[in-house]
């Protein structure tokens, strides 16, 4: 199974630029290089026709609150909590943000990007419970019903929160969108091994994060991977997408398939030929405008009432 060819070229690219197989030592620089590579949220509010501010939440919890220029609170279909990628070690509330932006600029939707501690300052558990902080603040907002959102590991993390939100309080949150999301520790899946030598994620890096993220924390908190989480009942729909080539797949497949087994109304895309984060690397790319595309389509339909 390999990489399409209309996103080969920025495969290869990615092999030069990018640090893989990361250990305990390249934490820093890796955090480092998502740093400088990371785009400016002035600049993304302004593609996206967005307003903007800078927010200090309880606890210290830093987010920035968007919404569609000129539009008033009551005419904003819903807000989306969006989490960040960057292997719960790096990057910031700005990275991978247009795959949010987009789809809440075409629908009135009003976003709160999170800035989450990174381990290993910051614990996995220690992380759920500050972007659930973000969730608590854009609930009382009333800006309409709250949808959350993470790409890699901000889809794990926003998969755990929206698991805690339940158990805490029976559930509050209109759904979750989880962007090729990293579920589960795990390092033996046959995705896990086909790819494991990914440019943007390898099996090795995954391991490293992990170890960072969780420690021993989680076995006093029971705040855990959402992949290892045993009831998966009572929550709210989810969208989860993948690219057919990347490390992650299996996992997300094997979490869709829990989530149908308990009810849960789930819509799964893996994208042939998709690498992991393709879409935020190639977004013109043909694939990678069909995956948005089927973001936005579900986001409308869920804020419609489309999906229940």
């Amino acid at each position: 199974m390999a990489v399409s060819a209309d996103l080969r070229d920025s495969f290869e690219r990615l092999k030069a630029e990018l640090l893989t197989d990361l250990g305990p030592a390249e934490i820093e620089p890796y955090r480092q290089l998502a740093e400088r590579r990371a785009p400016e949220l002035a600049t993304l509010a302004n593609t996206f026709g967005m307003e903007w501010e800078d927010l200090s939440l309880e606890g210290g919890v830093e987010v920035t609150r968007l919404w569609p220029r000129g539009s008033v609170a009551k005419e904003r279909s819903g807000t989306i909590v969006f989490l960040h990628g960057g292997g719960l070690i790096a990057g910031c509330r700005a990275d991978g943000l247009d795959v949010v932006l987009e789809p809440a600029a075409a629908l009135s939707v009003e976003v709160w990007t999170v800035e989450y501690g990174l381990a290993p300052s910051t614990r996995f558990a220690d992380a759920v419970e500050q972007c659930l902080t973000a969730v608590d603040a854009a609930l009382s907002a009333g800006s309409g019903p709250v949808v959350i959102a993470g790409q890699s590991a901000g889809g794990g993390l926003a998969a755990a929160v929206t698991l805690l939100d339940r158990d805490r309080t029976g559930g509050r949150l209109a759904g979750q969108l989880l962007i090729c999301p990293m579920l589960h520790p795990a390092s033996d899946t046959t995705s896990m091994l086909q790819f494991e030598s990914d440019p943007l994620w390898s099996r090795i890096s995954n391991a490293t994060a992990w170890r960072a993220a969780q420690g021993k924390a989680e076995q006093h908190t029971g705040i855990g991977p959402a992949g290892q989480h045993e009831r998966l009942d009572a929550l709210p729909p989810t969208f989860l997408d993948s690219g057919s080539a990347e490390v992650f797949r299996d996992d997300i497949v094997s979490f869709a398939s829990r989530l149908w087994a308990a009810g849960v109304p789930t819509e799964l895309h893996v994208w042939e030929g998709g690498y992991h984060g393709f879409d935020g690397v190639e977004p013109l790319a043909p694939v990678s405008r069909q995956s948005r595309t089927a973001r936005t389509t579900w986001l409308g339909r869920l804020l419609s009432g489309g999906i229940s």
